[in-house]
């Protein structure tokens, strides 16, 4: 129930956000500097290039192009993840714009990309498919995962994920993917055989 409110508590935000976002997403403008976006964790793990996997999926049964991955827009996902508005922590309402009061645009040109940028956003959700689920019933994120972009970033801090949309195609830095750990199994020592020895 509470994911669905901090998704419901969104979706006013976001119907009319998608369309004002949508239109800074489409402006192109010269990279700032990287200002306030230093973060660890700007690879993707395995969670997180699941949900550009399932973005793409859900791209390909409408017939659009997949994303291509954007390092900058994923440095700005991953930033907004771990920032206290994303969690709506900290006295922060959670909300798009973060606790330094930037918006989704400024946010990822302060990340380094070259243009606006959309995003999703949600809280409570504790794995890949359940919240591309989420936005995808959604109207204004499905939008969003459907639309017109060409690039994505995808960041997520425990149950705190974002995902910014981009038109300007910056996909030629690489991006390194963390695989999600497994745990190495204990070495099998073979028992050793000891003699009891019976008191008498």
């Amino acid at each position: 129930m509470f994911r669905r409110l901090m998704l419901l508590a969104t979706l006013g935000a976001a119907a009319a956000g998608v369309f004002s976002m949508a239109w800074g997403a489409s402006q192109s403008r010269p990279a700032m500097a990287l200002t306030n976006c230093d973060t660890g964790t700007a690879a993707l793990d395995a969670q997180e290039q699941q949900v550009i996997e399932l973005f793409n999926q859900a791209r390909a049964q409408s017939g659009l192009a997949p994303y291509k991955v954007s390092p900058n827009l994923n440095r700005a996902a991953a930033w907004k993840s771990a920032d206290p508005s994303a969690t709506g922590s900290g006295g922060y309402a959670f909300s798009h714009t973060d606790s330094l009061g930037r918006m989704p645009s400024q946010r990822a040109q302060d990340c380094g990309y070259g243009g606006g940028a959309a995003e999703n956003i949600a809280y409570g959700f504790g794995s890949a498919e359940s919240v591309v689920n989420a936005w995808l019933n959604s109207p204004g994120h499905r939008a969003a995962i459907l639309g017109g972009y060409k690039v994505v970033g995808v960041g997520r801090v425990g149950s705190a994920w974002t995902a910014n949309f981009g038109m300007l195609d910056d996909s030629s830095s690489p991006v390194s993917v963390i695989p999600t750990r497994t745990p190495t199994p204990p070495p099998i020592v073979p028992r050793a055989s000891i003699p009891m020895i019976a008191a008498e």
